[in-house]
């Protein structure tokens, strides 16, 4: 059983490096700045057609996977009780937040995430 190669050859991962420095030597050229903007929001997006995916978050947690407790094997909890937040869907408003405040052009490659989207040419997490 194979389940544990990931989905992509390397052949693949470098193609896909090298489209990537591509881009971005594209836009470096035209004095285009990359941004990073925030992966998780307080709120969810207004687009009523997208789902977004819901994460909670917190101050810290103990648990099996804290090093204190490796060996202790104590059960999961959190030191304060969690928050909500939503991962982006798009980049789009905080991206022309920063155009609204006289960034100039931009461009960014980054991770988006949409629920209740899954199938051959659908995936949860995209890019």
């Amino acid at each position: 059983m194979d389940d544990w190669r990931p989905a992509a050859d390397l052949m693949t991962l470098r193609l896909r490096a090298k489209v990537l420095a591509e881009i971005r030597t594209f836009f470096a050229e035209r004095k285009v700045l990359e941004v990073e903007t925030p992966l998780l929001a307080s709120t969810t997006t207004t687009e009523p057609h997208l789902a977004s995916m819901e994460v909670l978050h917190g101050n810290g947690y103990e648990g099996l996977h804290h090093p204190r407790h490796m060996k202790e094997r104590r059960p999961w909890k959190w030191t304060s009780p969690p928050r909500g937040g939503f991962l982006q869907t798009s980049p789009e408003s905080f991206m022309k937040r920063l155009l609204a405040t006289g960034s100039g052009p931009i461009f960014q490659i980054c991770k988006a995430f949409r629920a209740e989207e899954v199938g051959r040419h659908h995936n949860p997490e995209f890019t």
